[in-house]
């Protein structure tokens, strides 16, 4: 029982470190950012016919993006 909560506690340490390192790390990422309330940066999608569609095409309406993954 003794060394369960030894081992318990390592994985805890453990488990600190690499969650601060994963979010010291994307620190620099997250401030790349634009501003809030300012437009999205312009970017390119293909839909699944191969039909290439850019964000400033639909200015002004609407738009979802739903990601979906099969793997």
């Amino acid at each position: 029982m003794k060394r369960i909560k030894q081992n318990r506690r390592w994985m805890v340490l453990v488990s600190g470190l690499v969650l601060t390192t994963l979010f010291a790390c994307a620190g620099p990422a997250l401030a790349d950012r634009p501003p809030e309330g300012s437009p999205a940066p312009d970017f390119s999608l293909e839909d699944i016919y191969g039909t290439p569609h850019t964000l400033s095409d639909y200015f002004g309406a609407v738009i979802v993006l739903a990601f979906f993954s099969s793997t």
